[in-house]
């Protein structure tokens, strides 16, 4: 009997130390070891120890003393790992100070649900960081509603997407998305857009235009300015006021 005793003691002994040890977090060391892998094998790594491993993927993307490289790795893979596990660290990322995190975070929320990136992206249309505004743009649809085109063209004109006068290339961006699939009624947006300064944003206005009235004015040869001129000319002809 006291032998039963003992092999069950220890049996349960077993179980008890291999679940701490499931449990147990991988050293940091470990964790950058899997990051610096190849991304064909370092997901696969990653699987293979997820239980230990996931705890210090966050905790090396919330570290300010490491560099932008590993903390937007750990917590993509983190996400990659275990997206419901992480997406409350996701979201905690997209009110983080550095640009990259909440980058980061848009990139992982979208590869799994990109309808909640699209909210999160709106939000973060007016972030003061440029280029946070710019994956922002990405993150939402090319065939966006009526309501997102809205505050689309409404970014597009706000002061902080221009520097000192200039326009920045976030503003291309937003028209050329818009130009993607335009709707009835914004042709006078579009003429008023191909009255810029910049070349991307007249190109992509006629863009717009081509696509709104199905019609390509000018030879395949024309340039720019021909085409401007005569989308000028198309538009006095149809009487609509640009806005």
């Amino acid at each position: 009997m006291k032998t039963q005793w003992i092999v069950k003691s220890l049996s349960a002994l077993i179980v008890v130390l291999n679940a701490i040890s499931a449990m147990a977090v991988l050293p940091t060391g470990k964790a950058l070891e899997i990051l610096d892998l190849p991304d064909s094998s370092r997901l696969v790594t990653a699987k293979a120890k997820k239980e230990a491993l996931f705890p210090e993927l966050v905790r090396l993307a919330f570290s300010s003393d490491r560099n932008m490289e590993v903390r937007w790795k750990a917590l993509n893979l983190a996400a990659q790992l275990d997206y419901a596990k992480a997406l409350p660290e996701l979201r905690r990322a997209l009110g983080q100070r550095e640009w990259f995190m909440k980058n980061a975070a848009l990139v992982a929320i979208r590869n799994v649900q990109p309808e909640l990136a699209e909210q999160y992206a709106l939000r973060l249309l007016t972030d003061p960081a440029l280029v946070v505004r710019s994956a922002a743009l990405s993150a939402i649809s090319d065939r966006p509603s009526q309501a997102t085109r809205n505050i689309l063209w409404t970014e597009m004109r706000r002061k902080y997407n221009y520097h000192r006068g200039t326009s920045l290339w976030v503003r291309s961006e937003i028209l050329e998305k818009l130009a993607r699939n335009p709707m009835a009624g914004e042709l006078p947006l579009f003429a008023a857009a191909m009255r810029e300064d910049e070349m991307r944003m007249q190109v992509a206005a006629i863009g717009g235009l081509e696509k709104l009235t199905g019609k390509k004015l000018g030879s395949p040869y024309a340039t720019l300015g021909e085409q401007k001129s005569l989308w000028r000319a198309e538009v006095a002809r149809s009487r609509v006021a640009v806005e």
